[in-house]
């Protein structure tokens, strides 16, 4: 199917076509930007914090099918 559709596909050879275009604005500058390592920290809070919180709910679920005999022994 891939070698088909670059058989038959189009051709654009335009030179705007391999040009990066988003929401209407020309990119200007570099995407590589340093970011400071407080929004590092944020997304990795984010990351362990969110896994936690589906541990944490899976065992609520859990420990309420159990209708609390786990937490009587």
């Amino acid at each position: 199917m891939l070698l088909l559709s670059f058989v038959l596909g189009q051709r654009h050879r335009e030179r705007s076509t391999g040009r990066p275009y988003e929401s209407g604005v020309e990119a200007t500058g570099s995407a590589r930007m340093r970011f400071d390592v407080k929004f590092y920290m944020v997304a990795m809070f984010f990351v362990i914090f969110d896994l936690e919180a589906v541990f944490v709910f899976s065992w609520a679920i859990v420990l309420r099918r159990l209708g609390g005999r786990a937490m009587q022994r």
